[in-house]
């Protein structure tokens, strides 16, 4: 039979207590997270139409907002044909795609491919 130390026994209890708390710490971080996703309606509706959280906070870095399943300035009316919106949409990447839905360009793209962020390349859930 093998006996530890004071000194082993020491490291080994602190070891342990480290490992135990990483864990929770977490498990309790997850569950926040989630809980805070469940309470912004505004995420979860994104989230119900296949946006990532991450390509959701970063539209809201760029002031705007998701409503009836499509993207728009926070600000400044929405009327696709003022030079001056599409001006200042460019200054933030955001530009009009051909179904003239405000998606992201330059930099801001290239992070977001690199986080896997965007809509397409997330794992399709299959229906139980």
């Amino acid at each position: 039979m093998y006996h530890l130390d004071p000194m082993q026994a020491l490291f080994l209890v602190l070891t342990l207590t480290v490992l135990f708390m990483i864990r929770g710490t977490k498990r309790g971080g997850k569950k926040f997270f989630d809980r805070v996703e469940d309470s912004n309606y505004e995420l979860k509706s994104a989230k119900e139409w296949g946006y990532t959280p991450t390509y959701y906070w970063e539209m809201k870095k760029h002031d705007m907002m998701f409503r009836d399943g499509q993207w728009l300035p926070m600000y400044i009316e929405n009327d696709l044909k003022n030079p001056y919106l599409i001006e200042q949409m460019r200054k933030k990447d955001l530009v009009l795609d051909r179904y003239n839905h405000w998606v992201f360009t330059g930099k801001t793209l290239e992070k977001l491919r690199n986080l896997k962020a965007l809509y397409w390349q997330q794992p399709i859930k299959r229906m139980k």
